[in-house]
């Protein structure tokens, strides 16, 4: 039995976590994926097999339908992950991954926290783009006691 996998948000983060998902297919699937932007809903179709009845426009459409996998990404923009993880919980989902940053609102971590206790979720926060080459490069910089610049303002090549 395949892992069934739902993606709220299917952007270039929740594509890294596909990728590893369809690496591994005899194991994990993309069951559904919510993702306003049509030509990302078509990509989670052709390249990842998600069928075209479990592809939603919206995260809101999706959880509506119930619980439709085994684990559920939230990748969607910054600062918009605490809602769609709570009425997730709320759906019935147990097993929900978020992208950082949680929420810039300490009080909205709260909540998620609480609402993870109440619904006997287990929610985890994923730190990605520490992995890459830009965030190796401030580390070893921080190490060695020389600014950089910021990710964001780092020259083009990673």
């Amino acid at each position: 039995m395949k892992t069934k996998a739902v993606f709220l948000g299917f952007g270039a983060r929740a594509q890294c976590y596909a990728n590893y998902i369809f690496s591994n297919e005899n194991t994990f699937e993309v069951a559904a994926v919510a993702e306003p932007k049509r030509y990302l809903q078509e990509l989670a179709n052709e390249k990842y097999h998600c069928n075209k009845e479990n592809i939603y426009k919206d995260w809101k459409e999706l959880i509506v339908q119930g619980v439709l996998g085994d684990i559920l990404f939230v990748c969607t923009q910054d600062n918009c992950h605490v809602e769609p993880a709570i009425a997730a919980m709320k759906a019935g989902y147990k097993n929900i991954m978020l992208e950082k940053p949680i929420d810039k609102d300490i009080n909205a971590c709260k909540r998620l926290a609480d609402a993870a206790e109440e619904y006997g979720a287990r929610v985890q926060v994923c730190h990605s783009l520490r992995y890459t080459n830009s965030a190796r490069r401030q580390s070893a910089s921080r190490s060695r006691g020389t600014p950089q610049a910021p990710a964001a303002a780092a020259p083009a090549g990673g």
